[in-house]
């Protein structure tokens, strides 16, 4: 069956009311929309997400892609190890889409704890995916997951990736939604994580036009010093999310967007029109 949307989350820890400490309240857009997700997602009972994160294991061209039945992950780096997650990884499709991949000549990687131990590396799930899982599974937590982690190849090439995972989603029997998982500019303010850049704003701003338009042409031909101006994580996610929709009939939303803490957090969809 075809995918029944792809969802744009962004992944700040602090959304999650145990680590935010009151602070969350300062994105109650954010929060909002993230509950609008999870209430859609629950309508969908989606049999798998994929799960599309920027802080996974990265590789310079080739794709991550969790491979052990049971994969776990916490938010210890950010002083929470007791808040945990537990998934079932989807490896039937993992391997179908690693495949497919491996066809088209798109490099990727099955990550198992075999391989991580080689590279000196960790199956686990990171904030990436545990912030938007953490609101989804208020609602419906009866879903396996395909973790896959972008690569530092350009988004054009993450196009592709999305178009080739439709393919194969088209030819399964189960249902699926994707989850883009990023933030938008890091940016954003003087007071923000990363040194202001003017530029911020409008990497973020090309972001909602696509999303409302859908178009993603602008993100796609945006050269490597504008990428590196914006200093955002999401473009490639979300590149393989309009990847995914591009050879379908689909309505858009961007349900918020804000950044008060200098990083753009938005939330949207692409929803297909049967």
């Amino acid at each position: 069956m075809a995918i029944q949307g792809v969802f744009f989350m962004p992944h700040p820890p602090l959304a999650v009311p145990a680590i935010g400490g009151g602070n969350e309240r300062k994105i109650q857009k954010t929060l909002d929309g993230y509950k609008a997700i999870a209430k859609t997602i629950k309508s969908l009972q989606p049999d798998r997400i994929i799960l599309v994160t920027p802080h996974g294991n990265a590789f310079k061209e080739a794709l991550v892609m969790l491979f052990e039945e049971h994969v776990s992950g916490d938010f210890a780096m950010f002083g929470y190890p007791e808040l945990k997650v537990d998934k079932v990884i989807d490896l039937t499709m993992t391997q179908t889409l690693y495949k497919a991949f491996e066809a088209c000549k798109l490099p990727a990687m099955l990550l198992d704890q075999s391989k991580a131990t080689e590279y000196g590396i960790e199956v686990f799930l990171d904030h990436g995916a545990l912030v938007p899982i953490h609101y989804i599974d208020r609602d419906y937590s009866d879903y396996k997951i395909v973790h896959i982690t972008t690569s530092y190849a350009s988004a054009k090439v993450h196009y592709k990736i999305g178009e080739v995972i439709a393919e194969v989603l088209e030819k399964s029997e189960d249902t699926t939604v994707i989850i883009a998982s990023g933030d938008l500019s890091h940016a954003l303010t003087e007071d923000g994580p990363y040194t202001y850049n003017p530029y911020g704003k409008v990497f973020d701003n090309l972001v909602r036009e696509a999303i409302k338009g859908q178009d993603p042409s602008a993100l796609l031909t945006l050269d490597e010093s504008s990428i590196e101006a914006a200093a955002q994580c999401g473009l490639r996610s979300f590149c393989l999310g309009f990847g995914a929709m591009a050879h379908r009939h689909y309505k858009s939303k961007v349900f918020s967007y804000e950044g008060p803490f200098g990083v753009g957090y938005l939330i949207g969809e692409l929803v297909p029109i049967e």
